[in-house]
């Protein structure tokens, strides 16, 4: 089976949102990622974690930079196609209208 990286997107809009909801709102979409990883549980291999405090490493030194990536995952899967598949309910999609997803292969070394 193939390992795939999932990088969950959103803008920064979708993550002041998220700020702003009530605990009984965030607790409602915890359940659903939690419905979400048990349905996929076969195939996944790390269920992944939020992400924040983006530092960008160059040869001269490094600096705090901005992107949209929030969170990831590592899936297993025979094809991307199967894993991107099984990513179509997944809830960061429905959170914001600003969320994606991308899905890349990690090569075997």
């Amino acid at each position: 089976m193939k390992k795939f990286l999932v990088l969950y997107h959103a803008n920064q809009d979708a993550m002041e949102f998220m700020k702003t909801e009530s605990e009984e709102a965030q607790g409602k979409e915890m359940e659903k990622w939690v419905g979400w990883m048990n349905k996929n549980a076969d195939s996944l291999v790390d269920e992944g974690n939020p992400v924040a405090g983006n530092h960008t490493m160059h040869s001269s030194g490094n600096k705090e930079e901005k992107n949209d990536i929030v969170g990831y995952c590592i899936m297993q899967g025979e094809t991307k196609e199967e894993v991107m598949k099984l990513l179509k309910d997944q809830p960061h999609l429905a959170w914001h209208s600003g969320a994606t997803m991308s899905v890349m292969e990690i090569l075997p070394m």
